[in-house]
This record gives structure tokens, sequence and C-alpha cells, in this order.
């Protein structure tokens, strides 16, 4: 690269920076984000559309105003039948080109090849086999049990760990929950893990919540990732703001840990991340999480406004 190309790209970089940092204020409101917005809200309805390649669950129920939650399921192309987008009342609040579901970056501890994603990201597929899945639909609630085994689509007969991951929806408690359980079958190397992740679609949203105090008041979409050193268990997207009512998502986890991520991306999405884990990962390792997302219309946040 030539000079006058690292100057541009310093220049781009820091410039980039400093407007997502415009944006950044104090709210007044700090603790659990999730918890705030669901309370004891409970759907008069569920059902369920069967698509060509997924099925959507719709949950139906009032608080403020009538509220349709949809999520879609779409199968990748490895047979994993993952969320893919959520609407409420037909506007699509988390991105359908996005993947909440978990996030692993691994490859065997001694295999001579890069890291690949788990599940299936862009183009690159065959990272899941022996896949195993189980549907129970009702009245009450939604389910989906699926088992596989992990690999690097570079060592397909290595195996890193088995998987298994659970959706549900239920009417007592209108919200998606994930609950992810891994079992390290050999020594393997993560680069990333996220077992915690909100994906916002941020033509639709405008604000941004942190159960740590801090708030963006405007999602840029600059490629910007921000980095916080210090746990924070919840955060909650808000836009469709309409007589000082909103919409709201919000993902709340019983993970724990030391740092966390959010990007401003380009291409429409904005993304709250949990670091799991980072390292090496022994055989016999167990790693599991449960995480939570709710929408929610007709939302009053007078406390969640700015001090700064």
């Amino acid at each position: 690269m030539s000079m006058v190309s690292k100057l541009k790209r310093k220049i781009i970089s820091t410039k980039k920076t400093g407007f997502s940092e415009e944006f950044k204020k104090i709210h007044l409101f700090q603790g659990n984000l999730f918890d705030r917005i669901v309370n004891d809200k409970k759907a008069t309805n569920l059902y369920t559309d069967k698509l060509k390649s997924g099925v959507n669950v719709c949950l139906t129920f009032e608080h403020d105003e009538s509220q349709k939650v949809k999520y879609h399921f779409k199968y990748n192309s490895d047979r994993l039948l993952l969320l893919r987008g959520t609407s409420i009342n037909n506007k699509m609040v988390i991105s359908e080109n996005s993947i909440p579901d978990f996030a692993i970056s691994a490859k065997p501890l001694n295999a001579n090849c890069k890291p690949a994603w788990i599940p299936q990201h862009g183009s690159v597929s065959g990272v899941t086999t022996r896949n195993e899945i189980d549907i129970i639909c009702n009245v009450s609630y939604f389910t989906i049990n699926q088992s596989f085994c992990a690999v690097n689509p570079n060592e397909p007969n290595e195996i890193m760990w088995k998987h298994h991951v659970t959706h549900k929806v239920t009417v007592d408690k209108p919200y998606l929950e994930i609950s992810n359980q891994i079992e390290i079958v050999q020594d393997t190397e993560i680069n990333r893990m996220y077992l915690t992740m909100l994906p916002a679609n941020s033509k639709n949203v405008n604000h941004l919540y942190l159960s740590n105090g801090i708030m963006y008041d405007k999602i840029p979409n600059d490629g910007v990732e921000i980095k916080f050193n210090e746990n924070i268990s919840s955060a909650m997207y808000v836009g469709g703001r309409k007589n000082g009512l909103f919409n709201a998502i919000a993902v709340g986890s019983d993970s724990e840990k030391e740092s966390s991520v959010v990007t401003f991306r380009e291409d429409g999405i904005t993304k709250f991340y949990v670091n799991e884990f980072c390292g090496i990962a022994r055989k016999g390792a167990i790693f599991k999480n449960t995480q939570r997302i709710a929408c929610v219309s007709g939302l009053e946040i007078p406390d969640l406004i700015s001090i700064n």
C-alpha cells in the first residue's frame, strides 16, 4: 500500500470513528433493558405459517395498541433452521440478512487451515454435519430442537464440538428464547464466539440503549466497530416514534462476560454482540448460554432520555 493510500485510509477511519462518537450520550435508566420492556406481557394468540424454505411464527397480543410480532425462520444450505428476521406489525426490525442465533469462528487446534464461521456465513457452507431437528408446535408454544456436529470445511472429518440449540416462543412469555449448549470434542482454536446477539435493521431504528447507561441517539451506517471492556448484559434498539410511543427490540442474556461489541455496519445492519470466549477450548469443555429477544410496540420510555 502506498503512502498516499495509507494516509487516505487513516483519514477515512478517523472520520468514521468521530461520526459514531458524535451521537454517544448517557441515559438516565441503567439496568436490565430486556426486563424493562417485557414485564408481565402475555400474548393472546400464537400461530405458524409454513414456508417453502422455513416457517413463520406469529405472536399477537395487546398492551397499548394491537401488535403482531413475526419471527421468520429459514433453512440455510447446511439444513439448520435459524432465525432470519423479525417484524413488528409488518415492519422488519431485526434484519433478515444477519445471524443472531450463534456465531463461532473456529478450527481444530492443530489443523493447518483458517478458522471458519459456524453456522454458515455467506457462501461458505459444509460447517455442520449429523444434523437432527425436531419441531413442536401447538397453540401455546413453538419449539425447534436441533443437534449437530461442528466442523471446519477445510477439515470436514475433524469434529470440533457437539452442539445443541433450541428456539422457543410461548404465549405466556412472548419473546424468542435461544439456548445453546456446546461440548468440545477435540482441542479447538476459537477465534470468536458469540452466543448473545441482536441485529437490527438500521432503517427502522434510530436509538440504541445499553444497560451500562450509554446510548446512541442516531444509528449511523459508517462501518465502525465499538468495543466495550465491561459486561453489558442487555441492549435495546428503538424506533418508529408515534405520538410519544416507540417500537423496541431488546436482548437479555444469562451470560456475564467481560466485553461487548457494537457495530454500525454499512449494509443497513447494526448489531450488538457479547464476547463469550476467545482462545483454545480444550476437549471436554462445555459452553452454555440462553439469550432472549423481545419485540414490543407502543412503548413509553420517558426515563431513557439523554441527560447530556
